[in-house]
């Protein structure tokens, strides 16, 4: 979803204000959420530096995601965030995130481009867990 129709161009650098320099980490976590889902190479970039260099705000992205795609309780998935190897049916999770890397319309998607997503630092972890559990 592109919410470049809802969000100004003036609300937009605000979100990516915030997004560098906000003063909690959900603050810094929910204006980068908006800014992955807009259009354009800086938005996708700004999502990528933060996200490396911004270890609880990555936190609490890849917790997100994990709560989105699994349906976990937020104290599930913060945990999972912190230790994927405690991620309920990591196959499952891995295919998602999978399938939302390859997804024209996936926020992963953009955020992997330039290098690196969430999904993906969490898909790296979980395939190794993955491997050693049973089908």
């Amino acid at each position: 979803m592109s919410l470049s129709n809802v969000v100004s161009d003036k609300a937009a650098e605000w979100f990516r204000t915030w997004a560098v320099d906000g003063d909690t980490a959900t603050l810094l976590t929910n204006s980068l959420s908006v800014i992955a889902k807009l259009p354009g190479r800086q938005n996708a970039d700004l999502v990528v530096q933060v996200l490396e260099n911004d270890p609880e705000v990555r936190r609490l992205i890849v917790a997100s995601e994990i709560s989105r795609l699994t349906q976990v309780d937020w104290k599930t998935a913060l945990k999972g965030a912190d230790d994927p190897t405690t991620i309920p049916e990591p196959r499952k999770l891995a295919a998602k995130l999978a399938k939302g890397a390859i997804s024209p319309k996936g926020t992963e998607s953009r955020w992997a481009a330039p290098t690196r997503s969430p999904g993906w630092c969490l898909f790296s972890d979980v395939r190794p867990v993955s491997k050693s559990r049973p089908r």
